[in-house]
């Protein structure tokens, strides 16, 4: 394969993860971390990563004599460790995983537990569940009603798209745990629940 041609293919390769991340930007997906067994993605994006690293090195090799490109080129080589695994694996965790959803999904219900409360700038209300990672566990724009009342360990039933790949929520039915009365279980305990009587003083 010339260069022409890998520079070709690595064009085409970015700009159709570019039009997918984009799409599934505003179309959240809690993932089934199943598929992640082994860190498969991890090692990709490892392999992807010194690939790039490795094509702009050689690029810049043969573009030294020219300054500006050399420039570029080696700012490319620098920044490939922190850009190139984070689009990988977002590419492959969430916007590849959300096309191959819409593809195989068909309506349901699931009962999820809630792990922990959450507001972030691009979270906004949310909360996180239980068995679900940071990235792919997140239900964001939680009315506030429902988010006061809920706490570690509620449960809620979600409606909506569900896949192999994960599922998608449409309707959130919230479940509260009620409080429970102490109960005394002392051995007077029925001694206790006896109304009190009043005795004349003679």
């Amino acid at each position: 394969m010339t260069v022409k041609s890998k520079k070709s293919l690595f064009i085409l390769f970015f700009l159709f993860s570019f039009v997918i991340m984009v799409w599934s930007t505003n179309k959240p997906i809690i993932v089934n971390e199943d598929i992640f067994i082994y860190c498969w993605t991890d090692i990709l994006a490892g392999i992807i990563t010194i690939y790039v690293m490795f094509f702009f090195i050689k690029e810049l090799r043969n573009e030294w004599n020219d300054t500006v490109k050399s420039i570029k080129l080696f700012i490319l080589v620098i920044a490939s460790p922190f850009i190139v695994p984070f689009f990988v694996k977002l590419f492959f965790e969430q916007s590849l995983m959300l096309f191959f959803h819409i593809l195989t999904s068909e309506k349901s219900i699931k009962v999820v537990k809630v792990k922990d409360k959450i507001s972030l700038r691009r979270c906004q209300n949310g909360i996180e569940l239980q068995g679900y990672s940071f990235v792919n566990g997140r239900i964001c724009g939680i009315p506030e009603e429902h988010l006061n009342r809920l706490k570690y360990g509620d449960q809620i039933t979600i409606e909506g798209e569900s896949s192999y790949f994960g599922f998608t929520t449409e309707k959130i039915k919230y479940i509260y745990k009620e409080k429970k009365e102490p109960t005394d279980t002392s051995p007077d305990a029925d001694w206790k629940k006896q109304p009190s009587k009043s005795y004349k003083v003679l």
